[in-house]
C-alpha cells in the first residue's frame, strides 16, 4: 500500500525499466583435513603414524546483468572453479521484446522445460547450456507457445557453421486450466 500522493509501480513495470549494469558474486569454498591411520586396528599412541590428508576446493561466479529499455537486456555469468581449473563463459545472452508481444533470448543459456526435478526426461532442454540456443515465447494470456534452435559445435565437428541437420528443433505448448498446467513438447 502506498500513502497519499506517491507514485505505484506494477510488477512488469519494475521488471522491464530500464537498470544500469549491476554486478552479482558468488564464491563457494571448502578446505578439510583428513586424518587416519593407515591400518586398524591401530594403537592411538601411534600418532606419528597419523596420515594426513587436505583438500582445498572453490567456485566462484561473477554475473552481470544490463537492461538498455524495455525491449533489450544482456545477462551473462563468468564461472571460475578449481581443483579442477576451470575459467568459462557459463552464459550469456541477450533478451529482446517484439511489441512486447513475442520474446526472444539468444545465446548460451540454461534452460529447462518440463518439470525436470521430478521427471528428467521431459526436460527437452537440458543440454542447452552446452552450446548456443535462440528461444521464443509467445504468451497467450495464462497460456503460450515457445520454440527453441539449438547448436553445439560437437554436433558439426567438421565445420564452424552448423547445417539444417546438425540444429535441435523445439516447441512446447502450455495450457493453463485452474491450477493444472498441461504441457507439449517436442524436440528433433
Amino acid at each position: 500500500a502506498t500513502g497519499a500522493g506517491e507514485a505505484t509501480t506494477s510488477g512488469l513495470e519494475a521488471f522491464v525499466e530500464a537498470k544500469p549494469l549491476t554486478f552479482q558474486g558468488t564464491l563457494l569454498s571448502s578446505v578439510g583435513l583428513v586424518g587416519g591411520w593407515p591400518s586398524f586396528p591401530a594403537s592411538t599412541a601411534d600418532l606419528e603414524q597419523v596420515d594426513l590428508s587436505g583438500y582445498f576446493e572453490f567456485e566462484n561466479r561473477l554475473s552481470f546483468h544490463a537492461r538498455a529499455d524495455r525491449t533489450f537486456s544482456v545477462t551473462g555469468t563468468i564461472l571460475s572453479s578449481y581443483p579442477e581449473f576451470s575459467l568459462g563463459v557459463e552464459e550469456l545472452f541477450f533478451d529482446y521484446s517484439l511489441a512486447e508481444a513475442l520474446f526472444f533470448r539468444i545465446g548460451k543459456q540454461k534452460n529447462a522445460w518440463g518439470n525436470g526435478r521430478v521427471f528428467t526426461q521431459t526436460d527437452l532442454m537440458e543440454d542447452s547450456e552446452l552450446g548456443l540456443a535462440v528461444k521464443a515465447y509467445l504468451p497467450i494470456g495464462a497460456n503460450g507457445l515457445a520454440a527453441a534452435l539449438l547448436d553445439q559445435a560437437g554436433w558439426h565437428p567438421g565445420s564452424e557453421y552448423p547445417s539444417m541437420n546438425s540444429l535441435a528443433y523445439l516447441a512446447k505448448a502450455e495450457l493453463l486450466l485452474g491450477s493444472i498446467e498441461l504441457q507439449a513438447s517436442g524436440r528433433y
